[in-house]
């Protein structure tokens, strides 16, 4: 499958997150080949550290059970947003970039490794990563 497309939308609205002043990640979230919710990063302009692109596009779906869903997310989640996305069962998560090692105290914690664990959650890396990793930085 060419995840390209739903990819390109994802790093929209990351493009959106950096030019508001927050992290530059996106999120949407694709049931049945359509787009029914969109996220970015707005820990920063919010004051939520919970507000993450992921998180964000998944509050704005009534149903618990996401199994069937695919989350588009341009950037790797953090172990908060990966805890997220099992609670919610997202069948199929994919990443744009990638968290460089060094990074951040949890950048060995990648989504592969934490789907491994839950056993329950597939993980398809690497669509746009060059241009994920673009918009990743706060816009100052």
């Amino acid at each position: 499958m060419d995840h390209t497309t739903f990819m390109r939308e994802a790093l929209a609205e990351a493009v959106r997150a950096a030019e508001r002043g927050d992290v530059g990640v996106g999120a949407v979230v694709v049931l049945d080949g359509a787009i029914v919710a969109r996220g970015g990063n707005r820990a920063n302009t919010t004051g939520d550290p919970f507000a993450h692109a992921e998180t964000d596009a998944m509050r704005q779906v009534p149903r618990l059970d996401l199994s069937a869903a695919t989350l588009y997310t341009s950037f790797d989640p953090c172990p908060m947003c990966f805890g997220a996305l099992l609670v919610r069962r997202v069948g199929t998560v994919v990443i744009g970039a990638r968290r460089p090692r060094g990074t951040s105290t949890y950048a060995g914690l990648n989504a592969e490794a934490m789907a491994e664990l839950a056993g329950r959650t597939d993980v398809v890396p690497g669509p746009l990563a060059a241009e994920c990793l673009k918009v990743r930085a706060p816009a100052r």
